[in-house]
């Protein structure tokens, strides 16, 4: 089920955008897409957000 939403989301920061760059017509091509760009991102990437977190 696909619900109605606006076309700006609070759930969304900035920093989500880079996975979200396109329009999707299907689930599959956001999870193949957002799969796609977290695979491309090192080590280092994750551990400073994570780090940013508990500062």
């Amino acid at each position: 089920m696909v619900l109605p939403h606006s076309s700006y989301s609070p759930d969304l920061v900035s920093s989500d955008f880079f996975c979200f760059n396109s329009s999707f017509n299907n689930n599959e091509k956001v999870k193949i897409n957002v799969q796609n760009c977290l695979k491309q991102r090192n080590k280092e990437f994750f551990a400073v957000g994570i780090n940013k977190l508990v500062e």
